[in-house]
């Protein structure tokens, strides 16, 4: 059985969900396998059986990605999102100016100041519509599930899933208001994310 996580830049609970299925399914877990070498790990991932491995958009930059979803040749692909953008967008520069990602302990975080503004919301939400534009294509092809953080974050997976209720050793790091006591020019992020009328919410339900 070979299962894709298809994912936009992650923060997203997707080391979570991947540990839970590699553990619900025996499978190997592979990671974040296909950085470095992209085209040779394609191929192994493609002859290969009983893995399951992350898939970031980012990966093969301006590549084809369903053509390259499709040489691989997944049995299930699962589309984990974060509904809450904004907190996805704060949570992966935190842990990019900290080079602090995923940890089983609380961690201490050093404040700073996101220097690239705007150009990391445009790159966000790049990456973020091409990710639903992809999403929107494989549906034609795939039966595809798919699973929010929140609802990871909560133990409440769809059992179309995990048919048993995970175990994570990962802690949550910092609550949103955390988040935005780390980021010093928040309200610029803010006033900016407004201005462009970005959406807060991957699905505006």
């Amino acid at each position: 059985m070979k299962i894709l996580i298809l994912n936009s830049m992650g923060r997203s609970g997707t080391t979570m969900l991947q540990d839970a299925i590699s553990t619900e399914y025996n499978l190997s877990n592979l990671g974040e396998y296909l950085r470095g070498d992209y085209d040779e790990k394609l191929k192994h991932l493609a002859s290969t059986n009983d893995w399951v491995c992350k898939y970031f958009v980012e990966y093969g930059d301006s590549r084809n990605h369903l053509d390259d979803i499709s040489f691989i040749n997944p049995d299930l692909i699962v589309v984990n999102y974060r509904n809450d953008l904004i907190e996805q967008y704060l949570s992966f520069q935190i842990s990019l100016c900290n080079d602090k990602w995923n940890s089983t302990d609380k961690l201490s975080y050093s404040s700073f100041e996101i220097s690239d503004l705007p150009n990391s919301i445009d790159s966000f939400f790049h990456s973020i519509i091409l990710f639903k534009n992809i999403i929107a294509a494989l549906k034609n092809v795939y039966t595809i599930e798919q699973v929010s953080y929140e609802e990871i974050s909560t133990g409440k997976i769809p059992v179309s899933i995990l048919k048993h209720p995970p175990v994570f050793n990962t802690v949550k790091q910092n609550t949103m208001l955390e988040k935005i006591n780390l980021v010093k020019n928040y309200n610029q992020v803010k006033d900016y994310w407004d201005d462009k009328n970005y959406e807060y919410h991957f699905f505006n339900t």
